[in-house]
């Protein structure tokens, strides 16, 4: 139940994704094992408004960090929150799909760094050393709006 309740976890925090041209900074930033991403929170869980956030693998466990509003963010900038969402991971591995480029075919890749909009879908894939916890790879949508990388 704890692996399915992580999935859920990651799937509502990364489908909370916005796109911020205006801010100046990269407000998405995917790489093969770690997920940096400007969302929209709702005030529940975190607080209010727009948050700065890292997901990845720290030895066996999946934090989920908050660095805060990201108007406030500095290159540097500690996190003012850290949660450990599972324990018992051997390795994690997230896969973006969408337009790399404005006329490019969409396509599965194993980074998303720099291309100035949200890929249409984010695939993640949890590995545990009890095997017996793995399952299928989580797919989550993105909402895009106006000139992304999505569709």
């Amino acid at each position: 139940m704890a692996t399915t309740a992580a999935g859920e976890n990651l799937r509502g925090l990364i489908a909370s994704a916005i796109n911020l041209p205006q801010a100046g900074n990269i407000s998405f930033d995917g790489q093969r094992e770690e997920l940096r991403l400007v969302i929209l929170s709702e005030g529940r869980a975190l607080r209010g408004g727009l948050q700065d956030v890292r997901i990845r693998r720290r030895n066996d466990e999946l934090i989920v960090e908050v660095f805060g509003s990201p108007r406030e963010n500095g290159d540097h900038k500690l996190p003012v929150s850290s949660t450990t969402i599972v324990r018992g991971l051997s390795d994690i591995r997230f896969r973006y799909f969408g337009n790399a480029a404005t006329k490019s075919e969409a396509a599965w890749r194993n980074d998303w760094i720099k291309l100035g909009g949200l890929p249409a879908l984010v695939e993640i894939s949890l590995n545990f050393k009890d095997a017996a916890r793995n399952g299928p790879a989580i797919v989550v949508a993105l909402r895009n709006e106006g000139p992304s990388g999505g569709s």
